[in-house]
């Protein structure tokens, strides 16, 4: 079982710093995404003396020069057609023919927009992923997508292959009983099991082999063998474990990767080491035989036992010992007892401890001021933790050399001030998160003397909000709001933040996904905050229907805050008029729309187009009403309609005789243009009024919004706030109100089509509504008769006259 080294890290991080430690977070930066970026460069050298000026344009300037670039583009088209039109006039006969083809195409171009215009609907398939080995299949759908998405793909993944809750903990030994006789090794293991997870067995030296393994009285039959040991699977529950194994030679050692609670031994002819009160000294037991026992391997004696024993007798044990102290908030050291000489067998000694040491790692013996180090027969090392008093001067005092040779290593946090004396830095070395770490390596006999203080407290924020989220869901008569902010702490305590009023209800509290139990006092909401990073989540619930102008709630978080995410999901059944928040969000363009509309149906209104259209019938409020009407449905929609019936006027007005005589073709594909276009608006005409009175008003929202299904998202987005959030102001209206208006339209409309269309249809007919290409070769032919036959007279009559003699 592994233990994870990332929250190791942050419990050693947090202990650094003491409450009385200020560590200053400074504010939160505003993360910007929006806009554009422009890269500077010189090809040149640029000296230190030199400085650059940016010009910007402010805003407002920006927004000014846009409505002056439009109003000009306008005056400029208009002026263009008036030419063309004062041109046409001044050509005569010509006229026509040019307008004629005009005309064409642009009723083409706008026939082409009307099939294509936004509102048209588009067919889009759903694609579902198939199982292994099948096609998939196509399903119609209101969006293009793969089911089931790769995010969810991807957290199912992650949901199956996360470890359970209890983590690194979810296994433990309650006891073990060893007994040895002979070659055999028996070993009985009490495993308590907290969910399915891999129990490692313990593993003995090439000498010794695992038998046999019985897990509740039967064979188990889920170990795995890998590189680092065996392991048995456990379900969760208490479970019994049987491990037999047989041994070679005279001496053996078995290594517990979990070691058990409790510890017995029992054997016969063996003795062993590292079992002290019926507990693991450490992860290691070493076994060796006492005498020849009855089937010992082939080769094994007393003598060699003895004479085994006898070469480890030879050489006194000897160790290398490195103390790492870490002077943080709390003082702690870390004894490490490295392995020099002999190079094989068990061995045992005596570690003197510092005066303030007191070992916290369970299973070390101590034992009059001296901590037991116990070496397996395979063991290269040992360490234990301990706990240091404080006090102003550290004394260390290096050993003979014949006892052991020792290392001192000394890490300080930033809550301590050290200077050292006696003897010299051997190396400084970074350690991991930057932290310096000083080594001494003294010679026998010197002493090392370190002074410790500790440096003022300094002034200064130790609570920043890097990014805040406010998302507001309105309802028919209830509200709910979901409040979520990245609090990043150098010191754990309590925050409060205060809610916008009495009337919102707390549904729930989390903090990093765990959920909390904490109920506002006195219009306040306290929270618990840790050092380090952490994400609070707050759900709260306001009983109350949409006002017309609704302004999101303020909130105090009682920080500056920046990267302020702001979102207000208006329902369906509201009306959106107008939204305002902070510079970057969601914009509605609607009314700027419709104002530049209105102001071109008053226009052509005034126009000598739009006053003599149909005769006069079409009066300027027809226009405005027209234009109002379509202003919620689509601008193309709308240019057909009016391309429609200033086509007709038109043709009404010129009759197209000369076109008609001249060029029948031209006049034929003139009228079938005519056609297509009534075609069109009256398609656009059907469509827009059942879009009217059922569907949604197309308010035009830009920017970060737009429409889903729970109804229109605005969002908005401020870089940098003080103690109160920003919000987003929305007016809005009932939907049956917009219903309201569009039935009254709709019947206006379907009175006035009538009137049109018996109007477009009399101008169509005018002087005929079809010209045969052949009448033009009929047409030609007789004047060639006529003169034929007049050529015939005169010939006739000059013969008669020279036939008759003259009178006298």
């Amino acid at each position: 079982m592994s233990v994870s080294a990332a929250p190791m890290q942050r419990q050693k991080n947090m202990n650094r710093y003491s409450q009385s430690t200020v560590v200053q977070t400074g504010g939160g930066e505003a993360n910007w995404t929006q806009g554009h970026r422009y890269a500077l460069s010189w090809s040149g050298p640029v000296l230190a003396e030199q400085s650059v000026a940016l010009v910007i344009s402010p805003p407002w300037l920006t927004r000014g020069l846009r409505v002056l670039l439009v109003a000009l583009l306008g005056m400029l088209i208009w002026r263009l057609l008036r030419q063309r039109g004062d041109a046409a006039s001044a050509a005569g006969g010509a006229a026509p023919a040019a307008a004629a083809t005009a005309c064409v195409g642009v009723l083409g171009l706008l026939l082409t927009a009307a099939l294509a215009w936004p509102g048209a609907a588009q067919a889009r398939t759903l694609v579902v992923a198939p199982p292994p080995g099948e096609p998939a299949v196509a399903h119609a759908a209101g969006g293009a997508t793969v089911f089931p998405p790769e995010a969810l793909l991807q957290e199912m993944q992650r949901r199956l292959g996360e470890a359970p809750r209890c983590a690194p903990d979810c296994a433990v030994l309650a006891g073990a009983e060893i007994r040895a006789v002979g070659n055999d090794i028996h070993v009985v293991l009490e495993a308590n099991a907290a969910a399915y997870v891999a129990l490692p067995l313990p593993a003995g030296e090439d000498n010794l082999t695992l038998v046999e393994a019985r897990l509740d009285g039967s064979a188990a039959g889920h170990l795995l063998r890998h590189v680092d040991g065996v392991w048995i699977a456990l379900a969760r529950g208490v479970h019994r474990i049987e491990l037999h194994y047989t041994v070679s030679g005279a001496s053996s050692s078995l290594y517990f990767p979990l070691v058990p609670m409790r510890a017995r031994f029992a054997g016969e002819g063996w003795s062993v080491e590292g079992i002290d009160e019926n507990r693991l000294i450490n992860e290691t037991l070493n076994f060796t035989r006492a005498a020849t026992a009855p089937g010992a391997g082939a080769g094994v004696t007393e003598a060699g036992v003895a004479g085994e024993a006898g070469a480890v007798q030879q050489f006194p044990p000897y160790v290398r010992v490195v103390r790492r102290f870490d002077l943080d908030l709390d003082w702690t050291s870390v004894t490490q007892v490295l392995r020099l000489a002999p190079e094989k067998g068990g061995l045992t000694l005596p570690v003197p401890l510092l005066a303030g040491e007191h070992v916290t790692t369970p299973g070390v013996r101590v034992q009059d001021g001296q901590a037991i180090a116990s070496l397996g027969s395979g063991d290269g090392s040992t360490q234990w933790e301990a706990r240091l008093d404080k006090s102003e001067i550290l004394t260390l005092t290096a050993p003979a050399l014949t006892d052991r040779a020792e290392t001192w290593q000394v890490r300080v946090g930033p809550s301590w001030h050290v200077d050292w004396s006696g003897v010299p830095v051997g190396t400084s070395a970074l350690a991991g998160g930057g932290e310096q770490v000083f080594e001494f390596n003294p010679l026998p006999g010197e002493t090392l003397t370190l002074k410790l203080t500790q440096p003022l407290v300094a002034d200064g924020m130790v609570r920043a909000v890097d990014r805040v989220r406010l998302k507001s869901d309105l309802g028919q008569r209830a509200a709910v709001y979901q409040l979520s902010f990245t609090l990043r702490a150098s010191q754990g305590g309590e925050h409060a933040i205060t809610l916008p009023g009495e009337s919102f209800e707390v549904l729930s509290v989390s903090r990093d996904n765990v959920p909390l139990s904490l109920r506002p006092r006195d219009g306040k909401l306290t929270l618990p905050v840790s050092p380090g990073s952490q994400n609070f989540v707050i759900e709260l619930r306001q009983s109350a229907e949409v006002p017309i102008v609704f302004r999101s709630p303020a909130f105090s978080l009682g920080l500056p805050a920046a990267n302020i995410d702001l979102e207000t999901v208006l329902p369906q059944q509201r009306w959106l008029l107008a939204a305002f928040g902070p510079p970057v969000g969601s914009v509605v363009l609607f009314w700027g729309e419709l104002l530049v509309a209105l102001v071109l149906a008053g226009l052509l209104a005034r126009s000598r187009f739009g006053r003599s259209c149909f005769a006069g019938r079409i009066r300027w409020y027809h226009w405005l009403l027209l234009t109002l009407g379509f202003s919620t449905y689509s601008w193309t929609a709308l240019a057909v309609v009016v391309a429609w019936l200033l086509a007709f006027d038109w043709r009404a007005r010129t009759g197209l005789d000369a076109l008609r005589e001249r060029h029948p073709w031209r006049f034929d594909l003139l009228q079938g243009a005519l056609v297509l276009l009534v075609v069109a608006a009256l398609g656009c005409l059907i469509s827009v009024i059942p879009a009217s009175l059922m569907g949604t008003p197309e308010m035009h929202v830009v920017g970060h919004g737009g429409y889903s299904s729970a109804g229109i998202s605005l969002q908005g987005f401020a870089d940098l706030s003080s103690d109160m959030l920003p919000g987003i102001t929305v007016v809005s209206l009932p939907m049956w109100v917009y219903r309201v208006a569009m039935l009254a339209w709709a019947l206006w409309l379907a009175v006035a089509v009538i009137g049109w269309l018996r109007h477009s249809f009399a101008a169509w007919i005018q002087g005929g509504y079809w010209r045969p290409l052949w009448q033009k070769a009929a047409a030609a032919r007789k004047p060639q008769a006529g003169a034929d036959a007049l050529m015939t007279l005169d010939d006739q009559l000059m013969r008669e006259l020279e036939g008759k003699p003259r009178r006298e």
